[in-house]
Order: C-alpha cells, then structure tokens, then sequence
C-alpha cells in the first residue's frame, strides 16, 4: 500500500468518492429557545390535566356520588351526560362569543369558568344543583382545547407545530394515567367532594401559569364571528337548495326541452336564490331535427 492512499474503513468503501462531513454534519439545537417553549407550553398541559381529570374522573367516584346525594347510581350517570352536553354546547358558542378578545385573555377566562363550576360542585346540596353545575363546568371543555391549540401552534417553530399540540394534550394523557386513578382512590377513602376542591385548585393554578408565560397575541380570528358563522352556513343551506330545486326542475322539464326546443338562464334558478348555481345557462337554439 502506498503511503499517500487512503485510509481504507467501512465510510469510505461505502461512499468512496463522497467527504464523510456531507453525511455526519453537528447537529445544532437552539437550547434557549426550545426551553422557552417548553415552559410556555406547560399551562396548556396544566390545563389539560384538570380537564382529563375532572371529565374522567366521574366514572370512578360515581358511586359515591350516588351514595352522597341520596339518589341511585344510573341516576347519577346523568352528570356525566350533563357534562358531554356542556362540551358539545360550550364549544362553539363560548369560541364565537370571545373571537374578538386575545387568546390569552380567552383562555384565562375559560379557565375561569372551569375554576368557579368545579369548587360549586364540591359544595352541591342536592342533585339538580350538582347537574348544572356539571353542565356549566363542561362548558369551557372543548373551548378551551380550540383556542389553545391556536396558542400552541404559533408558539411552536416552524415545523414543529405537531409537537406543540402533542405536548398540550400530554396532560390529558396524563391526567387518565395518573389524576384519575388518584381521584378515584381519594373519593373512596376520603370524599368525593375534594376531587372537585382539587381540581379547581389546579385551574387555578393554570390560571396564574396563563398570565404569566403566555405571550400577547392579537385576535386573529374574529371574521369567525357568530353572525359569519350562521350567515354562511344559511348561505351555504339556500345554495344546497337551488341546486338540488334546478337538478330537480331539469329533470322534469327534460320532455319538454324537446317540444320547446330552448330553456332561458333565468328558468333554471330556484326561487328567491338569486344566482344560477350551474352558471349562465345559454339559450338553446331549436336544431333541425326538432323541425321535421
């Protein structure tokens, strides 16, 4: 072997005219802003586990809720679903009502809301007492996770908004792994009154957490207003209309169109739609078989 060839190892026979630094570059990491982000994330994730916790939770201590409230357990079952309609309402309705204020503000007084219903339920006398306050404190549920999706994803880098979202529902992971269980063992062996008065100390918590570490941003969301939201969907209903009302009227008016020979743009629209949902529709011109 000469004494000015090269050194023969598994890179360069594998890549042999190719510089190993083009393969095996340092890979930098910007550590300051990667744990900036992080902590940023953290009342998101806080937030999450209250959620998880305080929605789960209620399967495990349903008993002694029943038992506590002097009703029977599928009785009790109804707090439960009052809670799922409180999401399903809360949504969309709490989101377009407070599209025109901050994020943070809207998360701080989503959580809010979460703080105040979750302590009343701890103090609920009776039944239906405990079933508003169930249906009032699912309200901010699924709001909650829509803004701060919003949040997490322009607190993210560029390319890592996936791993923002995944870092603000680890709490809800976490919260069925550890938050449930513990909540249903403290409402075994002590009463189910201090899961609730515990997680309302953690919307508290998240409360604080949200004034402090997340930015201000502007509202950039407010065209989905209430009154945009219906008027397209209305929109979008009278448009289905006049298309199924026109393929309709030419379904019908197929026979005819060989007798008359000409259908005009303005036959073909619904009533009261305004616009041709097919466009202008020229006038067809009798040919010469229709005149023999």
């Amino acid at each position: 072997m000469k004494a000015d060839s090269p050194v023969v190892s598994r890179h360069n026979l594998r890549f042999p005219l190719i510089p190993r630094a083009l393969f095996f570059r340092p890979r930098v990491v910007n550590t300051a802003k990667k744990t900036m982000i992080k902590k940023s994330l953290a009342p998101l994730a806080l937030g999450g586990f209250g959620i998880g916790m305080t929605e789960f939770v209620m399967m495990g201590i349903l008993p002694d809720i029943a038992t506590g409230l002097n009703i029977s357990i599928p009785q009790a079952g109804y707090l439960i679903s009052a809670y799922a309609v409180g999401v399903v309402v809360g949504a969309p309705t709490l989101v377009s009502m407070l599209s025109h204020k901050p994020p943070r503000t809207v998360l701080i007084w989503f959580m809010l809301m979460f703080t105040a219903f979750n302590a009343l339920s701890a103090f609920a006398p009776n039944f239906h007492t405990m079933l508003l306050f169930r249906f009032l404190a699912g309200l901010p549920h699924g709001a909650f996770f829509g803004v701060g999706a919003v949040v997490a994803t322009r607190l993210a880098d560029k390319g890592k908004e996936a791993a923002a979202l995944a870092s603000m529902f680890s709490g809800l992971t976490i919260a069925n792994v550890l938050g449930v269980p513990a909540g249903t063992w403290l409402g075994h062996n002590m009463s189910w009154r201090f899961v609730f008065l515990i997680v309302a100390v953690i919307g508290l918590a998240t409360m604080i957490m949200l004034h402090k570490q997340i930015p201000y941003f502007e509202a950039t969301w407010s065209r989905y207003s209430l009154n945009w939201s219906a008027g397209r969907f209305f929109e979008r209903r009278s448009s289905c209309s006049s298309i199924c009302t026109t393929a309709s009227f030419r379904k019908v008016a197929g026979p005819a169109r060989k007798e008359t020979g000409s259908i005009s743009a303005s036959s073909a629209q619904a009533p009261g739609s305004g616009f041709a949902p097919f466009g202008t529709l020229p006038e067809r011109q009798p040919s010469s078989r229709s005149s023999l």
